[in-house]
Parts: structure tokens; C-alpha cells; sequence
């Protein structure tokens, strides 16, 4: 049957078909019954068969052997700071201590405090983009993404000055960043001097130093 193609082994509550009578009694216990009888010593998380809880109990063994080799502890608490070698130790801990309700990442265990930071978490892994650009093929995961997105690739509004050479931007964050490349550099000299200045406003109020200096010195002869 496997070169043939045949699944002679319908499901009763969906179109599905299996090859083997027993791949339709997982398929049924697996995806149609709730009853979950088998339950982790670890974490108490339930499963529906024992392959299933066969396969989760490896993560933990896997995190156990990694804890006795390394000693390392990657899930800390944003309540306290406590630190913990499993992320089911760490729900635990948010739970009991904190009060805290957590929402768990199926594929990387990581825990958000509300549902819909996990819903949109779960779009990495899944490389879903539901947000689309009106004005070109581009998609995105978050609609703030867009936004920002929008502003930058097709407005023509750029108030965001900077102040070194007075290239204009769209967005706050893409000055910032523009900012990195003067931030060391110093090209602004006073005349007086010769001392070198980063910004415009830091070269002016040297020279009114000068001013003063100067005024003072003027009323002193």
C-alpha cells in the first residue's frame, strides 16, 4: 500500500485516511478524543498518547543533562529576578509566588504575560505575515511593523533632523541610528581655540564662553 497509495482506513469524524487500522485509532485519540490520560512528572502537562508524552519527557531529560553539565540557569523571573534551569520551574515559581498566569510557547517554551504577545510570538515560528503593504509586495508580522514600515519607505515627511549634517529622516529610530556614525566624530573647530565639537549647540555655547571671557577682560584694561 505504501507504493500503491491506498488507505483503505477512513476516519469517522473527518476525510481522513490511514494505511493501517492503527494509525486511525492514533489519528482519532490524537486529534478527536480530549481525554488525556497521560500525564508529566515533570511539569504535569497531559497528552493524549503515551508517544506524545514519550517525546516531551526527552525535552526535560534533555534540559536535566544540560543542567548537570553546565549549571545553567536561562529562565529568570521579570517579577524577581530568581533564575531557573526549566521553563515549566519558572511558571511554577510565577504561579505560586507571584500569582501570575502565564502563556507558553508550544515550540520554544518562552511564557508571555498576555495571549496575544503569544499569538504574535507564534507568527516567528510559523512565518506568518498577515499585515500587507498597500503600496508594495512587502508583508509583515505586526501592524505596528507596518506602520513603521509605511512612514519610512513611502512618506515624504521627514521632520527628524540631524544635527551634524542635516540629513533629514522619517523616523526617530532611523536618526538614532544615523547618529551612531557622528558619534565619535568631532568636526565642528572654534576659531578662538581650535577645540573640536560634536554638535552645533556644544560649539555655541563654547563661544559664548569666549564672549565673556573676552568681555570680562575688556572691562578689566
Amino acid at each position: 500500500m505504501i507504493h500503491t497509495g491506498e488507505k483503505p482506513f477512513n476516519c469517522d469524524y473527518c476525510p481522513r485516511s490511514f494505511r493501517t487500522k492503527n494509525n486511525v485509532k492514533v489519528h482519532i485519540i490524537s486529534v478527536h478524543q480530549n481525554t488525556k490520560e497521560h500525564v508529566c512528572d515533570f511539569c504535569n502537562k497531559k497528552f493524549n498518547l503515551p508517544q506524545a508524552l514519550e517525546r516531551h519527557l526527552e525535552k526535560h531529560i534533555k534540559e536535566k543533562d544540560n543542567e548537570f553539565h553546565t549549571g545553567d540557569k536561562n529562565h529568570e523571573c521579570e517579577e524577581c529576578g530568581e533564575s531557573f534551569a526549566f521553563s515549566h520551574q519558572l511558571k511554577q515559581h510565577l504561579k505560586v509566588v507571584h500569582g501570575c498566569v502565564r502563556f507558553e510557547c508550544n515550540i520554544c517554551q518562552k511564557l508571555f504575560k498576555k495571549s496575544c504577545h503569544l499569538k504574535d510570538h507564534k507568527m516567528i515560528h510559523t512565518g506568518e505575515k498577515p499585515f500587507n503593504c498597500d503600496q508594495c509586495p512587502r508583508s509583515f508580522r505586526a501592524k505596528n511593523t507596518l506602520k513603521v514600515h509605511l512612514i519610512s519607505a513611502h512618506s515624504n515627511i521627514k521632520e527628524h533632523i540631524c544635527e551634524f549634517c542635516y540629513k533629514q529622516f522619517s523616523l526617530a529610530q532611523s536618526l538614532e541610528r544615523h547618529l551612531k556614525v557622528h558619534n565619535k566624530e568631532k568636526n565642528l573647530k572654534c576659531g578662538q581655540c581650535g577645540k573640536m565639537f560634536t554638535l552645533n549647540h556644544q560649539l555655541k555655547k563654547h563661544l559664548k564662553a569666549h564672549e565673556n571671557v573676552n568681555y570680562e577682560n575688556e572691562t578689566l584694561m
